[in-house]
C-alpha cells in the first residue's frame, strides 16, 4: 500500500465512522502510536485527542462526510484538499443543534513512517464554520 493509499483509507474510515459503520480502533491500523496532529492556532494533539475530537464531531454532525478533492504524494508526505459537510444535529463549541448544513474546505499534510501516519498538519476554516452555525436564516 502506498502512502497515498493509506491517507485515502483514512478518509474512508473517517466517513465510515461518521456513518456509524466503523470503529475508532481502525485508526490504530493507520496511525503510529506517537501520532501528533498540528492544527492551525491550537496546541498539538495526540492520537487519543484526535479520537476524542472525531467523536465530538460525530456527535455534533450526524451525517458529516469528507469528499477528497485532491491527494498528492511526494516522498514521505501526502497532501490532501478536502471538502467537509454535515448537518449540525448536536451541540458543538457551546452552540446547540441548529439543523443547518455546514460546509468547509480543509488542507491536510500527512507525514508517514513505515506505512502509518506519524504527523498531520491541518488548516480549515473553523471561524467560517462557527459563522455558518450562528448566522440568522
Amino acid at each position: 500500500m502506498t502512502n497515498k493509499d493509506v491517507v485515502s483509507r483514512f478518509f474512508e474510515v473517517s466517513n465510515e465512522l461518521q456513518a456509524g459503520k466503523g470503529i475508532v480502533s481502525e485508526l490504530d491500523q493507520l496511525f503510529r502510536p506517537e501520532f501528533v496532529q498540528h492544527i492551525a492556532q491550537y496546541p498539538p494533539i495526540t492520537l487519543a485527542g484526535f479520537k476524542d475530537m472525531a467523536s465530538a464531531s460525530n456527535d455534533a454532525f450526524s451525517d458529516a462526510h469528507i469528499t477528497v478533492k485532491e491527494l498528492v504524494e511526494e516522498n514521505d508526505k501526502v497532501s490532501a484538499y478536502v471538502v467537509w459537510q454535515g448537518t449540525h444535529t448536536g451541540e458543538i463549541w457551546g452552540i446547540p443543534a441548529t439543523q443547518k448544513v455546514i460546509s468547509t474546505e480543509a488542507m491536510h499534510l500527512f507525514r508517514l513512517v513505515d506505512g502509518k501516519v506519524a504527523e498531520m498538519w491541518s488548516v480549515s476554516d473553523a471561524s467560517g464554520m462557527k459563522q455558518q452555525l450562528t448566522a440568522s436564516e
